[in-house]
């Protein structure tokens, strides 16, 4: 997966920051997770829908 630069939509303490997808998986529940490092280097999870790219590319 390369890199992908987000924006925070849905955590209360952490809307409207910026930080980038490092990695995602698949939990037993088949829920899709992505784990993403904030720009103070912190890594949280969080699920589809609770982030948007911060550029969409229109082609």
């Amino acid at each position: 997966m390369t890199n992908l630069k987000v924006v925070i939509t849905k955590d209360n303490k952490l809307n409207g920051q910026v930080a980038e997808i490092v990695s995602d998986y698949i939990t037993d529940k088949w829920e899709q997770k992505y784990i993403l490092l904030t720009q103070d280097n912190s890594r949280i999870v969080l699920h589809e829908g609770e982030f948007e790219p911060l550029l969409k590319l229109v082609v």
